[in-house]
């Protein structure tokens, strides 16, 4: 007999597949991302016609034994319908982010939960990119690319006045007088960064830079989507 699971999940992304059915990445709380095939969804008859969006929480059952399971339950569990172009291609960023960056069925109930508050928050703000920066850092720190952004990793506790050099798998590190460096930031925007304060505008700017940065090291040549989109739409 296949394994039957039921689980919360979002949808990642779905593609056609054959005439009438949807390939589906979803990230589930329990186990992570899976890959689903739901069939015949396409049809206005189909009982998961109306239900996979994107952003809603589902409560799902799939079940079989390969990488690739057949959906059978997909409810709605919480509507959200975000609005605004920009708060949309946000959302299309993290969800890009998680299927580039995690492990198929490697289970992140935390980062699931921290996925449903960004969600829901990207409903409501007017300026998302402290919502960003909070999740980017997440899910460093989840899959074990986190950094302390407090202390330097010889462990010397950050000043606000000097600049420091944010290395990808190694940490911070003081910089050398006149050092240049695309990874440079301030030790202040490095500690409100700590302490989740994107209150100052610099701090927003340095934080942004550096984590673009720090992402593309773990991504590879491979561009986001998401961003190139938003890049031509926005203008950012």
């Amino acid at each position: 007999m296949p394994e039957r699971f039921e689980d919360l999940a979002y949808i990642l992304h779905k593609r056609a597949y054959k005439e009438s059915s949807y390939i589906i990445d979803l990230f589930t709380r329990e186990q992570g991302v899976v890959s689903v095939v739901a069939k015949g969804a396409k049809s206005n008859k189909s009982k998961f016609y109306l239900n996979l969006q994107l952003f809603n929480m589902l409560d799902v059952a799939y079940s079989g034994r390969s990488e690739l399971m057949t959906l059978v339950q997909a409810d709605v569990n919480r509507s959200t319908s975000i609005a605004g172009q920009k708060n949309i291609f946000c959302g299309y960023y993290i969800n890009e982010l998680l299927l580039r960056l995690l492990h198929k069925h490697d289970q992140h109930p935390q980062l699931f939960d921290s996925y449903k508050q960004i969600v829901f928050a990207l409903a409501e703000v007017d300026k998302p990119e402290p919502l960003l920066r909070r999740f980017e850092k997440t899910l460093l720190d989840e899959i074990g690319y986190g950094a302390d952004f407090t202390c330097t990793v010889d462990g010397r506790a950050l000043e606000d006045e000097l600049m420091y050099v944010v290395s990808p798998g190694e940490g911070v590190m003081a910089a050398a007088p006149g050092q240049r460096s695309e990874l440079l930031v301030s030790g202040k925007s490095l500690l409100a960064f700590a302490a989740d304060d994107f209150s100052d505008e610099k701090t927003q700017l340095e934080t942004k830079k550096l984590m673009r940065r720090i992402l593309q090291h773990y991504l590879g040549d491979r561009p986001l989507k998401s961003r190139d989109l938003f890049a031509k739409t926005a203008g950012n």
